[in-house]
């Protein structure tokens, strides 16, 4: 289900080398008190990864990174212990998943995922989605696609903080209308957070406190380092901003 794990002895996360993180880390860091560090700067391996996304629809405010191990702290959302996973991924518990402005469901685990396209639910949210959205099942390539002009917001709860996930950022638009990003799996207390969750909000990975912190995506004007890196025969990377 997950496609991504926590790196504790070296081994690539998502596409992206630790090597290649840890270049880049040692290149640009914050010292303000504006800025919240997720965890000290560690030695080889990486013990903290920050990960964010663009908003597509936001054309002044376009950004891609992973690497970085500060956010502001006015952007921080909320904080929590990551859940022990056999499989080294990254696991968050939900507290409460709300589907619009009514049905609410709990208690979750969320494991964070970077290879993952959309965002996968257990069945029973993604079948309640689609029927509050009405959403259409296309056969020949086996999507749903709904109604672009349709609002319904997807809100996690977490350690008390609320963070919602708009129609914008799990559909994608086409031609014919909206597509879902959404997916649906088995296992009924189980959702997968991929890259759609991440537009508009970052993630920071903490190594060194084994925590997972949520917080808002970063701001326009925000410096970005921009650059290429290979390291060790390691995939490329690429940083970069457009403002």
């Amino acid at each position: 289900m997950a496609q991504t794990g926590k790196v504790r002895t070296g081994a690539v996360w998502n596409v992206t080398t630790v090597r290649g993180l840890i270049q880049w880390q040692k290149t640009y860091h914050f010292t303000s008190e504006k800025y919240q560090k997720c965890g000290k700067m560690p030695p080889f391996p990486t013990k903290k990864l920050l990960f964010e996304l663009p908003f597509p629809s936001q054309k002044d405010s376009k950004s891609t990174g992973i690497g970085f191990f500060n956010y502001r702290k006015e952007d921080f959302i909320a904080k929590v212990k990551a859940i022990p996973s056999p499989d080294g991924h990254w696991v968050a518990k939900i507290d409460k998943f709300r589907i619009g402005d009514s049905q609410t469901f709990a208690n979750f685990e969320a494991t964070i995922s970077t290879t993952l396209h959309g965002i996968s639910l257990p069945s029973a949210l993604f079948n309640t989605v689609v029927r509050t959205l009405g959403a259409k099942y296309n056969r020949e390539n086996g999507t749903y696609s709904v109604d672009c002009g349709k609002s319904l917001n997807l809100v996690l709860e977490i350690n008390g903080a609320k963070i919602e996930v708009p129609l914008e950022a799990y559909t994608l638009k086409t031609k014919e209308g909206c597509t879902l990003l959404l997916k649906s799996h088995a296992e009924s207390k189980q959702i997968v957070l991929g890259q759609a969750y991440f537009m508009e909000r970052g993630v920071c990975l903490d190594y060194d406190n084994d925590e997972i912190h949520f917080h808002h995506d970063y701001p326009v004007g925000y410096p970005i380092k921009e650059g290429l890196t290979r390291i060790n025969g390691g995939f490329a990377y690429v940083t970069k901003r457009d403002m």
